[in-house]
């Protein structure tokens, strides 16, 4: 009876070997299956980051423009201020002159009919008042024209920053979009890492333990050798060894 426990015994370890070297077949089969999704999570983290940083970049950019053009637009406000005021006082020195006209223009008859010397002076003046007004009305023209030129550049400049805001929101948007889908992959990639590192430390385990238990069976197999040999010795039949030998040696 002690001899066939023994036996039962070196039986069931081989069955419990094989059971070990299968699991540890299965746990690396499943950590290398895990690594080519964990490589594929990768490849999808790394070009999210590569986005990420793209919108990133571009939302630093349109920060930069915007700042430029709000200055911009200052600036384009106070010279439109400027024209505005400049503008005012040549329509009031223009107004002047044009009441200096026609004040004199009723005086001009009693002049003709004092002197010819008055006459004369009369119309130097009266060419002079007109030589001036025209400088002033011309100046009136370009003040306008500057002032309807600043007007058009501030128009302008307030579309691109009504369009540098759009873009920023939407680019706003995007970005947060990015960061969730960044971190929903950080989270996935993480979890994968972590699966097959318990299929891999499960399996180193598995295999330090069949390596052990191939070592007790090498150690049993060699006494049953002795026992057998001795009974040999002692006259005594061997006792067959039922099992796989190749593997029981490993």
């Amino acid at each position: 009876p002690a001899i066939g426990g023994a036996q039962d015994s070196l039986e069931a370890k081989q069955r419990e070997l094989e059971v070990m070297q299968r699991q540890a077949r299965e746990n690396r089969a499943a950590a290398k299956a895990l690594r080519g999704k964990e490589t594929q999570a990768l490849g999808q983290l790394k070009r999210t980051d590569r986005d990420l940083r793209s919108t990133r970049s571009r939302l630093q950019n349109l920060s930069r423009r915007r700042r430029n053009l709000g200055q911009q637009l200052e600036l384009t406000r106070a010279d439109l201020q400027r024209s505005i005021q400049s503008l005012g006082g040549a329509r009031e020195r223009l107004r002047r002159r044009l009441r200096s006209l026609y004040n004199m223009g009723p005086a001009r008859e009693l002049e003709v009919m004092l002197s010819h010397q008055s006459f004369a002076q009369l119309m130097a003046r009266w060419d002079f008042l007109l030589m001036v007004a025209e400088q002033d009305r011309q100046l009136v023209e370009d003040v306008r024209e500057r002032k309807e030129r600043v007007e058009s550049l501030e128009t302008r400049l307030q579309g691109h920053l009504g369009q540098i805001e759009r873009t920023t929101r939407q680019t706003t948007s995007e970005n947060q979009r990015l960061a969730r889908l960044r971190d929903q992959r950080a989270g996935q990639v993480q979890g994968i890492q972590t699966q097959r590192q318990n299929y891999e430390a499960a399996a180193a385990e598995l295999e330090r333990s069949a390596r052990a238990l191939q070592s007790l069976l090498v150690q049993l197999e060699r006494k049953r050798k002795s026992r057998d040999v001795q009974r040999r010795a002692e006259g005594r039949p061997a006792t067959p060894y039922s099992g796989d030998f190749a593997r029981g040696e490993g």
